[in-house]
């Protein structure tokens, strides 16, 4: 934050503030192996309550329908936003409960997909890291678009 005639925020910052107030959402990496998602109780609790199906690739969209009530017209930052319907935490919220927000995902390839069927969210192409007022080198997998990190190691 620099301070002079006022104060300046980058992304990183209001993405930052944001999550203090509660209106961000949460993403968990969607790197690690996939089970399925019944395997826990939580899970199976989750899909007696709000039916089987879901957009996430895991337990986060009704982790997050549950911890806001499914409180309709809310709305969310989801960084790492990636597609706008595959495997999204927010596509529900979007589409169903009326929620408007903000996609941050560096891969452009995926705005059309938000201009298109999610008109309510606003896509914007950055990534966000650590390191502020650098340029970033991305690594892509690829066989896959979920894992694009600036970690080489991580992404091999």
């Amino acid at each position: 934050m620099a301070k002079g005639n006022g104060w300046r925020f980058d992304l990183l910052e209001v993405i930052l503030l944001a999550s203090i107030v509660g209106v961000m959402t949460w993403k968990i990496e969607h790197t690690r192996p996939r089970t399925s998602v019944l395997v826990t109780d939580e899970g199976e609790s989750f899909a007696k309550k709000y039916g089987p199906n879901h957009d996430s690739l895991n337990l986060e969209e009704w982790l997050i329908r549950d911890f806001f009530s499914d409180r309709r017209g809310g709305f969310f930052v989801d960084v790492g936003a990636n597609d706008y319907k595959f495997g999204s935490n927010t596509y529900y919220l979007d589409t169903v409960l009326g929620w408007s927000g903000i996609a941050v995902e560096p891969l452009r390839d995926f705005e059309a997909g938000y201009v298109t069927h999610r008109p309510r969210t606003r896509f914007r192409p950055f990534f966000v890291s650590d390191q502020s007022n650098t340029n970033a080198k991305i690594y892509l997998l690829a066989t896959s678009s979920l894992v694009t990190s600036a970690d080489k190691d991580f992404t091999a």
